[in-house]
Parts: C-alpha cells; sequence; structure tokens
C-alpha cells in the first residue's frame, strides 16, 4: 500500500492532514506555507471549492434566456442543439476545457484552466469531467488519498451528469438508444459517465459502478474508452462468471492483453466450480500468452513496482505491465489461481509433457523447442537440433 507523505518535500514522518481540503499531507508549517505560495496548493484547496459552490448554484437554476444562442440548423448536431441552437458560451468553454487537455497533468495551470471554463460555462460538461479527473487521477495524493480524491471527483462527475441531462433531455439514465463516440457532442458525456462508474468503484460501491459501466456499453457498443476490460475485470472480482463470460464473447473478436488474461482467470474460476476442465483453463492461458507472453512473470512475481509508460505497445512489456499492476490484486484474490500460473512455468531443463505439446499445436501457437538425439553410430554422441512447430 502507497505510504503518505509531505505534499512539499515527500518526507513521510510527522505529518498532518490538511484540514480544508482533506486531500494532502504536510510535515511542518514551512511546507504547507511553501505549497500554498508556489506549490498550487492554494487552488485546490481555497480557489476550486468557491469555483464550484458558485457553479452549482447557477447549474440548479440555469435559464437558457441567460446565455446566447445561434442557430446551428438540423444536420450533424444533437436534437436538443437543433431544438434550441448551439449555446455559444458552452462552446468556448469546450475550447478552454480543449487548452487544458494539452497541458501538463496535475499542473496548477491545468487546473486553472479548468476552474476558467467553469466560470465561463458552468453547465459545461467537460469541465466538470475534467475536474473530477483531476482530483481523482491527477494530485499528487490520489493514490495514497484515493477514498478522499474519489469522494470529491465523485460530486464533480455527477455534476457533469446533471449539466448534460439539463442541456439534452433525452439523455436520461434509462435511454435505450446509441450514443456513438463518433458525435464529437457526445464524449463529454461518455467521459463523465465513464468516470463515474470508476470513482463509484474506489469508494466501494462496486454493483452501482457494474450497472453504470453496462449501461455505458449499450449506449456505446464500440466501446471506445475500453470500459469492457474494467467491467469484465469487476465481474471477476465480484465472482459474476456469467457476466463475464456473456461480456467476452461479446467481444471474442478482438481480445487483447487484458480481456485474454482475465478469461484465463474466468475459466480458472469455471474449473473449480466443475462447469469446465482444466485443459479448457490451459487453451485460454495459450490463447493469452500468443497476444501477450509477458505477463505470467509479472502476475506471480512477489512484488512489482508501478511503472508509467508513454506509450503502450500491444503484445509488449509496457503493454503486460499496464494490465498487471492492477490485475494482480484481483488475482491474488484467488491464490490457487496465482499458485496455478506459476505451475504452468517449464524450467529450462524440464521435459514437455505430450499433451503438453499436443495442446499447443491446438492453440495455433508457434513454438520452438530443443531436442537432444543419441547418434545411431556412437552411443555417446549427442546431437542437438531445434524444432519450430504450429499446427497452422
Amino acid at each position: 500500500m502507497p505510504k503518505r507523505f509531505c505534499n512539499s518535500c515527500q518526507a513521510k514522518d510527522n505529518l498532518k492532514c490538511c484540514s480544508q481540503c482533506k486531500l494532502v499531507d504536510y510535515c511542518s508549517q514551512e511546507c504547507q506555507k511553501r505549497d500554498w505560495r508556489s506549490g498550487g496548493h492554494k487552488i485546490i484547496c481555497a480557489k476550486a471549492p468557491k469555483v464550484v459552490e458558485k457553479a452549482e448554484a447557477k447549474m440548479n437554476s440555469f435559464s437558457l434566456r441567460d446565455y446566447t444562442t445561434r442557430n446551428v440548423g438540423t444536420f450533424m448536431v444533437t436534437r436538443a442543439q437543433a431544438e434550441r441552437g448551439q449555446i455559444i458560451e458552452e462552446e468556448q468553454a469546450q475550447d478552454m476545457c480543449y487548452d487544458a487537455m494539452e497541458m501538463q497533468e496535475g499542473s496548477p495551470g491545468k487546473l486553472e484552466q479548468i476552474l476558467a471554463a467553469l466560470n465561463h460555462f458552468p453547465l459545461s460538461v467537460e469541465a466538470w469531467g475534467m475536474l473530477g479527473r483531476f482530483y481523482r487521477w491527477e494530485t499528487k495524493s490520489n493514490e495514497v488519498k484515493t477514498k478522499e480524491c474519489s469522494t470529491v471527483a465523485l460530486k464533480m462527475y455527477e455534476n457533469a451528469i446533471i449539466c448534460a441531462r439539463k442541456l439534452n433531455s433525452t439523455w436520461t439514465e434509462d435511454r435505450s438508444d446509441e450514443l456513438s463516440w463518433g458525435d464529437i457532442e457526445n464524449r463529454p458525456y461518455l467521459r463523465a459517465v465513464s468516470g463515474r462508474a470508476q470513482v463509484l468503484k474506489d469508494v466501494g460501491k462496486k454493483e452501482e459502478a457494474i450497472t453504470q459501466a453496462k449501461k455505458l456499453i449499450r449506449w456505446n457498443p464500440s466501446d471506445n474508452q475500453g470500459m469492457r476490460q474494467l467491467l469484465c475485470s469487476w465481474y471477476l472480482e465480484t465472482g459474476d462468471t456469467e457476466g463475464c463470460t456473456n461480456l467476452l464473447r461479446k467481444y471474442e473478436e478482438s481480445l487483447c492483453t487484458s480481456l485474454s488474461y482475465s478469461d484465463v482467470l474466468l475459466q480458472f474460476l469455471r474449473w473449480k466450480k466443475d462447469d469446465v476442465v482444466e485443459n479448457d483453463v490451459k487453451r485460454a492461458l495459450y490463447a493469452a500468452l500468443k497476444t501477450n507472453p509477458f505477463v505470467p512473470d509479472l502476475i506471480t512475481a512477489a512484488k512489482m513496482k508501478k511503472k508509467l509508460h508513454e506509450y503502450i505497445s500491444p503484445g509488449e512489456i509496457s503493454d503486460a505491465e499496464s494490465y498487471a499492476y492492477d490485475a494482480r490484486r484481483v488475482w491474488r484474490m484467488h491464490p490457487e489461481s496465482v499458485e496455478w500460473l506459476s505451475a504452468q512455468k517449464l524450467p529450462g531443463n524440464s521435459i514437455p509433457r505430450e499433451q503438453d505439446l499436443i495442446e499447443l499445436l491446438r492453440s495455433g501457437k508457434t513454438f520452438r523447442m530443443k531436442c537432444t538425439h543419441t547418434d545411431s553410430v556412437d552411443s555417446s554422441a549427442k546431437i542437438t537440433s531445434f524444432v519450430t512447430g504450429t499446427q497452422k
């Protein structure tokens, strides 16, 4: 578990929590004053709550008459925009948010830009959503004060959703029609719904998070946000093997590293329920290894440090590390699965069983095997060769 630290000097002793925001710790008054003056804490602790309070008041008393609109026709726009026109202030706030997206994550400047957008248009769905993301994932203390950061973030995401539904009356909780990611106007709302699902999980509301994630996938079946990967993991955490099975079947043509290894754990749990046999688990593992061969070592390792990658390459170590850091906790909820996975690793001097080779062939995975032969003329001489094989 990550340890608390001073938000100014990173010291880990004699820490006291900020009495105002409760989101950061300091080891001394000097560090607190320094961070207030030049570290950006004044913005998140004093300025942000005032901007939020002001925006919430205007959000609750929203009237279209207070803003400027222009006619944008009826093509390539949302139903609400066709009926009421484009709100100029909303468009301007969105541009301000786009500028904030280009700024350094967690920087005071980025937070100020988000607050400026919210101040300009208090119903900016993007600004509320970005504020939620900032509190949950961009503050220095987000890993050591996950619950505190998530609680604040949840409020921001819920405000984003309220605003989206005030501006678009058909975007209700029970909506059945799709909201395509391809329509740019839908994206701030879809991002907010995704963020809310994740922080619901962080504050312990797993079932509500799963319900939210399922709705998001129903609204956006192409799942451009990767919600299916999180949902699959949440199903496994709650022991819902049926839900996980149905989800994997829906996306079986596009199994990535995360979904492939989730399938391995799923088949293991089903094996323990006598729904499948062990060979089904092995087949899932062979398929997963074809997707990314580096994951098992990370899952079975005693410890793993979190590594941040600027780019993640599918099938490479960066992809494996990105998946395994969070997935290790789910696997370790079922210790037998980790033991089983460890047992599948063949030491370099072991002779593979015939059944292992047959299963490898059936999986379609290309493998390389070292063979040692005895010379028929000179029995003391050994001949070494390498065989590459695959069913395909």
